[in-house]
């Protein structure tokens, strides 16, 4: 652990990396003025969509109040981009992450001051109802075991934008996609943050494969391969818990360093 007198040593610039302005991005710091600041570690903190646009709307300063959810994906993405270009200009891309507001402050606490921690990004199929219980007592055991683990669930707008789309589909359409590819950036960036990817496939029944007599409940997340596939070719050790009665594909072994049949193998390992 840390000292005290240490963490008390410790400076945190808190600043957006750029400002939102008209439909233009002005930087926070100029380039010249980096070299000058001479951070040790950049950490960005990204929130869900419904959060910011609250905010944004309760500044006393007001200005931001017609900023709409489209400003905040191109907004947010271009802070990433831009810490990203901070990150290489100052030789810290080992030190650059993305935490998500709604992660425990642990995660920060560990981020920065203990840099030897082993870092997971979490894969698990999110559209099926029960699976984001049960992922979640496993990313807290995991954590009870002093890793830091990157919960993809601690964004999420999917609830938020389908509820606007109804309402206003013309208005608010293209948002979805817009909102789909930044999930799937961020993910990705958050796989390449970490040590290694885990991955918890369940065996909940969904309607449509209950009956099903080779023990197939559940159809294999495109998502989910995606993020294996991903992890695999960054060179991140990939290490799977499958919970079905049938054996997995081996297009899904294939990545996997290992495959558990059982969470206590995988604790175990």
């Amino acid at each position: 652990k840390v000292e005290k007198e240490e963490v008390e040593k410790c400076v945190v610039i808190a600043t957006h990396a750029c400002f939102h302005w008209k439909t233009d991005y002005l930087k926070a710091i100029p380039d010249h003025m980096l070299e000058n600041v001479n951070p040790d570690i950049l950490v960005t903190i990204i929130h869900n969509l419904k959060d910011i646009k609250r905010n944004l709307a309760e500044n006393s300063n007001r200005r931001f109040v017609d900023v709409d959810e489209t400003d905040i994906i191109y907004w947010q993405n271009r802070e990433i981009e831009e810490t990203h270009n901070w990150a290489d200009s100052l030789e810290l891309t080992k030190n650059n992450f993305l935490v998500a507001r709604n992660e425990p402050a642990e995660t920060l606490y560990k981020i920065i001051f203990e840099e030897g921690k082993k870092k997971i990004y979490f894969s698990y199929p999110m559209s099926y109802s029960g699976e984001r219980d049960e992922a979640t007592k496993l990313i807290g055991k995991l954590r009870e075991m002093d890793y830091v683990v990157f919960d993809p669930a601690s964004i999420d707008d999917v609830k938020y934008v389908e509820d606007l789309v109804k309402s206003k589909p013309e208005v608010y359409e293209s948002l979805a996609d817009n909102v789909d590819d930044q999930t799937v950036k961020i993910d990705y960036l958050l796989i390449d943050q970490s040590n290694m990817v885990i991955v918890r496939y369940p065996e909940e029944k969904i309607p449509g494969y209950e009956n099903r007599s080779d023990g197939m409940y559940i159809p294999l997340s495109v998502g989910v391969i995606c993020e294996m596939v991903h992890g695999h070719y960054g060179g991140k050790r990939v290490y799977a818990v499958w919970l079905p009665e049938k054996d997995p594909s081996p297009f899904f072994e294939f990545y996997c360093k290992k495959c558990f049949r059982k969470e206590e193998e995988l604790l175990e390992h």
